[in-house]
């Protein structure tokens, strides 16, 4: 989202400050992170479908932002209303370590390998 953005103003922002430009109004900033929620969205919808998970864990830095969860959920919902005979909801949570995940994961597989 954030390369996009650059690539079409020529800014140097940062993802989390494409989300703020989009905020403040910035039409390119809109477009492109409706862009991202929109594919983001699709990716999650087609996940539910093809493996049925019991929930998506979203992580990263993205997760931070405090109106994913809401643009994400009404995308979910655009999506449901085009697809009626889809019957099951994917149920979408933001991961408790959010952007420290990864990071905590690759400490937890560290120490669990120097065990054996």
């Amino acid at each position: 989202m954030a390369e996009r953005y650059n690539q079409l103003t020529g800014k140097n922002y940062s993802g989390k400050e494409v989300f703020e430009a989009a905020d403040t109004g910035d039409e390119v900033a809109v477009e492109q992170r409706a862009i991202m929620i929109t594919c983001l969205s699709k990716l999650i919808f087609n996940l539910q479908f093809s493996l049925d998970p019991e929930v998506i864990i979203l992580g990263g830095g993205i997760s931070r932002n405090p109106k994913l969860l809401a643009l994400v959920n009404a995308e979910l919902d655009e999506l449901e209303k085009q697809n009626p005979d889809a019957k099951l909801r994917p149920q979408v949570v933001v991961g408790q370590y959010r952007n420290e995940a990864n990071l905590l994961g690759a400490v937890v597989n560290f120490f669990n390998s120097r065990e054996r």
